[in-house]
């Protein structure tokens, strides 16, 4: 794809120099359909995008599948299953970069940065696209050692994908680079027009969670809060759906879950992973995000939003910057199903409330749409790609 001007046929000075410059290299340890992977993909498909983008991962799967079949041209590494795996991976991929000129290489995730901090030659820009924490709670103490006192150092270029994010950062690294936002491509072409004569006055409302079965999710807050409701003899108020498969190595959890729900009165339903999630956003009224660990960004916030969804999340992370408690959605205490259960009472007494704030989320939600988030991404992408040839 060139960045030339498509009204006169005559590229500007920069815009030659980004026609000129390599394809940007997009690197991720994944092919999963995680959020990180979701957003490029839909970058990668944007019929609009200008930027020239190469894609390499660790791994098949639906990121390299939808890289080419959006004629992106995609590099898989091949490495045996096994203790070495790691090293093999990082030997390709120092080959593979010392064998490509110079340009702008973005890592799409945590392992593709720790991999790129360690393998990639001097002469290449890297930029890190944080899609969490930079210094994740899990991480090894020596792989988190290396990024704060070495591999972020590596790194010319930031990108976050929240603020919140971005502060994440070491000291040292934000003062020096500090990152640019550019919010994740979530899918949401509108925000919805949604039919207020759809509430279900007089009913139960309807709560959706949308979620791999994870703890850190916090699932299990949700089912606490329906406890709490139910001990204050207003179970009849509400209906639950629990929509998300079980995590990889995690499958006791989504067990877990099954079993606090099995003796409680309110129905809710587990309908494990949901492909297309659509309908369910246009059934249901509330959309219930409760992590316990703080979601960097929080794609589904945006998509329950603009979906027209009352959505209510923890108040840390990336839910701190997409909703405005009382006006655009609700936050609660983190980890408190009591102060859950607070906002779903207030919600099913008042359908006036929940018209009020649903129109506040759906104004919100136009500042994730993709007419918004793909441009601004593609433009990041253009100018890194540029700086790279001037290096």
């Amino acid at each position: 794809m060139s960045g030339g001007d498509r009204g006169g046929g005559i590229l500007s000075p920069r815009l030659a120099q980004e026609a000129s410059a390599p394809p940007v290299l997009i690197v991720d340890h994944s092919s999963a359909t995680g959020g990180g992977q979701l957003s490029i993909a839909r970058y990668l498909e944007w019929h609009g995008r200008r930027c020239e983008i190469e894609l390499l991962v660790f791994e098949d799967g639906y990121l390299a599948d939808a890289a080419i079949a959006a004629g992106v041209s995609t590099t898989v590494l091949k490495a045996p299953a096994g203790p070495g795996r790691r090293l093999v991976l990082l030997q390709q991929l120092r080959r593979f970069l010392r064998a490509r000129p110079r340009s702008a290489v973005i890592a799409n995730s945590l392992n593709a940065a720790l991999s790129l901090g360690i393998a990639a030659p001097r002469d290449h820009h890297l930029v890190d696209y944080l899609r969490q924490e930079a210094v994740p709670a899990g991480l090894s103490r020596l792989r988190a050692g290396f990024m704060e006192r070495k591999g972020y150092t590596r790194f010319a270029e930031f990108i976050a994908n929240s603020q919140w994010t971005a502060n994440t950062l070491p000291g040292s690294v934000a003062q020096s680079r500090p990152a640019a936002i550019a919010y994740p491509i979530s899918g949401i072409e509108q925000a919805a027009a949604v039919n207020d004569a759809a509430l279900n006055e007089g009913g139960r409302l309807s709560v959706l969670s949308l979620s791999r079965l994870s703890p850190w999710k916090g699932i299990h807050v949700l089912i606490e809060a329906i406890r709490i409701l139910e001990a204050e003899s207003v179970a009849e108020a509400f209906e639950v759906t629990i929509a998300g498969g079980d995590h990889f190595g995690e499958p006791e959890y989504g067990a877990s879950l099954r079993d606090r729900a099995a003796d409680l009165r309110t129905p809710i339903r587990f309908l494990g992973h949901v492909e297309n999630v659509r309908p369910l956003l246009a059934e249901h009224e509330v959309l219930v995000c409760p992590s316990v660990t703080p979601e960097p960004f929080g794609q589904v916030n945006v998509q329950g939003m603009a979906s027209g969804l009352v959505t209510v999340a923890s108040d840390q992370g990336g839910a701190t910057e997409i909703i405005e408690s009382g006006h655009s959605g609700f936050l609660f205490e983190s980890g408190s199903p009591e102060a859950l259960a607070a906002v779903l009472l207030r919600l099913a007494r008042s359908p006036e409330e929940i018209r009020r704030v649903r129109a506040g989320g759906l104004e919100r939600a136009r500042t994730f749409t993709d007419d918004r988030t793909l441009p601004a991404l593609d433009a990041l992408l253009l100018r890194m790609q540029g700086t790279a040839v001037l290096r």
